[in-house]
C-alpha cells in the first residue's frame, strides 16, 4: 500500500528533525572531545535459545525451534561544560533454525542531547528512538524480539525542546518551553503522529519565606495521518504556605479543556474549572505530599511518598493525568540531563497503537528495594485505569514484578525473577500473564560474562486464541571492549 501525500510530508519532515537532532547531537559530541570527557563502550552478545512455542501460539498449535542470536551494541557518553550527549546502539540477527522465513535483523536506538546555547538562559534538549513496540496488547505479544507473533512494529519517535529560562527577581524564575514530537509506525495499518506543545512556567525561588508558588500556561496538539486530532489546553497555578518547617499546605487551581477531532473535523470537547488542595510533609527521610478537589472528569485525588533509608527505598505515586497514546510513547524517550535520585517506577503497558484517542490515565505505582548484605529485593507494582473519552470505553492494566539479585560467590550472580499482570480491555475480556524466570551469570573475566536463562511463561485470556504457554532456555555470551 502506497503512502498517502500527507504521510509523505509528514515523514519528510521526521526526517528534517531526525537530520537537526543528528546534527545537534555530532555537533555536541565534536565539542565535548575537545574540552571534556567522551566514554566509549563496544558490546557484542552472542546466544542461543531453544524454546517449545516460538510464535506463542494457542495450546495444540505450540512450534518449537533453536534461535541464534547476535547482538553488537555501542554506548557513547560525551560531558562538557555546557553540552552533554548519549547514544546507544545495538542490531539484532535472529536464526530460527527450523524456519529461516522468520529469520530478521532489527535495530535499537536511543540517542539525546542537551546543549547550553545562550549562557543561563538558552537551552536545547534533543532526543530520538528506534526499537520494536506490540501493536494490539489484546492479542499475543511478546516484548522480546525472539518470538515470531507478528503483533509487533518498527517505531521510531524523536523530539526536539527549546526552551529559555529567565530570573524575574522576587517573582521567581520563568521557564518558556516549546517541544516538537514526531513518531513514525513502520505498520502501514498504523497512523504516523505529530505533536506540538507548547509552555510557559513561573515557579517562586524562596524569595518570600514560608510561601511558594508555580503558575503555568500550557497547550499541546496531536495530529495523526489519518487526520483524527485532540488537543489539550490549561492554565493555572499553585501557592504553598509553611505552617512549620516540615509541613506545608498547598492550594492548587486553574481551568482546563480537552478536544477530540475526527477524521471528519467533527469536534467533541470537555473541560472546566479545577481545584485541588492539601498537604506536602517533609522529614530527612521521607516526602509525603496529597491533593484531592475536583476536576472536568470528576472528583480527583493525586499524591506520592518517597522513604530512603539505610538499605530500605521506597517510591509510591498516584495521578489522574488526560493524555494521548503518542504523549506516552514520547514521554519514554531517552534524556540525556535527568539523573534519578530514587527508585523508578513501573511503567503499564502500552494501549494499542492503533486507537488515536484522548484519555484520562488513573495511575497508582510503586517500586521498593531492600538492600541485604549479598543480594538486593526489589518489588515494583502498577495498576492504570484509562478511561477513554467521547465513547470509547476504558481499560484497565494492573502488574507486579519481583526480583531477588543475588551475589552467590566472587564472579557469579543469581536472579530469580516473577511477573503478574491483569489486563481487561475496552471489551471487557479479561487476560493474565505470568512469568517466572531464573538467571545465573559467571564472570569469565573483567571484560566477559556468560548468562544462562530458564523461564516460563503463559496467558490465561477468556479469548482463547489468546492463550499460550511457553518455555524457554538460553546460553549467552557477552564481551565488552
Amino acid at each position: 500500500m502506497g503512502m498517502s501525500s500527507k504521510s509523505r510530508s509528514l515523514l519528510a519532515v521526521h526526517w528534517v528533525n531526525v537530520a537537526f537532532l543528528c546534527g545537534v547531537v555530532t555537533t555536541t559530541a565534536s565539542l565535548v572531545a575537545r574540552a571534556a570527557d567522551v566514554k566509549v563502550k563496544r558490546t557484542i552478545t552472542a546466544s542461543e535459545t531453544y524454546t517449545d512455542n516460538v510464535t506463542l501460539a494457542s495450546p495444540g498449535n505450540e512450534q518449537s525451534d533453536f534461535i541464534t542470536e547476535i547482538l553488537p551494541g555501542l554506548n557513547v557518553v560525551a560531558t562538557g561544560a555546557r553540552v552533554r550527549a548519549i547514544v546507544n546502539a545495538s542490531l539484532q540477527g535472529l536464526l530460527y533454525a527450523n524456519d529461516s522465513a522468520r529469520d530478521h535483523l532489527y535495530g535499537q536506538l536511543g540517542a539525546s542531547g542537551n546543549g547550553e546555547v545562550v549562557r543561563d538562559h538558552l537551552f536545547l534538549d534533543g532526543s530520538t528512538a528506534y526499537s520494536q513496540q506490540v501493536i494490539n496488547p489484546a492479542q499475543s505479544s511478546s516484548t522480546s524480539n525472539l518470538f515470531a507473533t507478528g503483533n509487533q512494529t518498527n517505531v521510531w519517535s524523536s523530539s526536539i525542546s527549546p526552551y529559555w529560562k529567565q530570573d524575574l527577581g522576587i517573582a521567581g524564575r520563568a521557564t518558556v518551553r516549546y517541544r516538537y514530537g514526531y513518531i513514525h509506525n513502520f505498520n502501514s495499518s498504523l497512523a504516523d503522529t505529530r505533536s506540538n506543545t507548547a509552555s510557559a512556567d513561573l515557579t517562586s525561588d524562596g524569595g518570600i519565606p514560608r510561601w511558594s508558588w508555580n503558575a503555568h500556561v500550557r497547550t499541546n496538539r496531536d495530529r495523526a495521518t489519518t487526520g483524527a486530532r485532540t488537543r489539550f489546553d490549561s492554565a493555572g497555578g499553585q501557592v504553598g504556605y509553611d505552617i512549620t518547617s516540615r509541613l506545608t499546605w498547598l492550594v492548587n487551581g486553574g481551568s482546563e479543556r480537552t478536544y477530540q477531532y475526527d477524521t471528519f473535523g467533527n469536534e467533541s470537547s470537555d473541560g472546566g474549572a479545577y481545584w485541588k488542595t492539601g498537604f506536602r510533609w517533609s522529614t530527612e527521610s521521607d516526602r509525603f505530599q496529597f491533593l484531592a478537589g475536583h476536576r472536568y472528569f470528576g472528583r480527583t485525588f493525586e499524591g506520592s511518598w518517597t522513604h530512603v533509608a539505610a538499605r530500605f527505598r521506597t517510591n509510591v505515586s498516584y495521578t489522574e493525568t488526560p493524555t494521548v497514546v503518542s504523549q506516552l510513547e514520547l514521554s519514554t524517550l531517552p534524556s540525556a540531563v535527568s539523573t534519578p535520585t530514587t527508585l523508578p517506577l513501573p511503567n503499564a503497558a502500552l494501549p494499542n497503537l492503533g486507537l488515536f484517542a484522548s484519555y484520562v490515565s488513573k495511575r497508582l505505582a510503586g517500586s521498593f528495594a531492600y538492600d541485604m548484605a549479598r543480594s538486593h529485593l526489589n518489588l515494583m507494582v502498577s495498576d492504570e485505569r484509562r478511561d477513554y473519552q467521547f465513547g470509547f470505553g476504558s481499560e484497565r492494566v494492573t502488574d507486579a514484578s519481583l526480583t531477588w539479585s543475588w551475589q552467590v560467590g566472587a564472579r557469579t550472580s543469581l536472579v530469580p525473577s516473577y511477573y503478574w499482570q491483569r489486563y481487561r480491555q475496552r471489551t471487557g475480556t479479561l487476560d493474565y500473564i505470568t512469568r517466572e524466570k531464573i538467571d545465573v551469570a559467571y564472570t569469565l573475566d573483567p571484560t566477559a560474562t556468560a548468562t544462562f536463562s530458564v523461564w516460563h511463561e503463559q496467558r490465561n485470556s477468556q479469548s482463547s486464541l489468546a492463550d499460550y504457554r511457553v518455555n524457554a532456555i538460553m546460553a549467552s555470551v557477552t564481551k565488552t571492549f
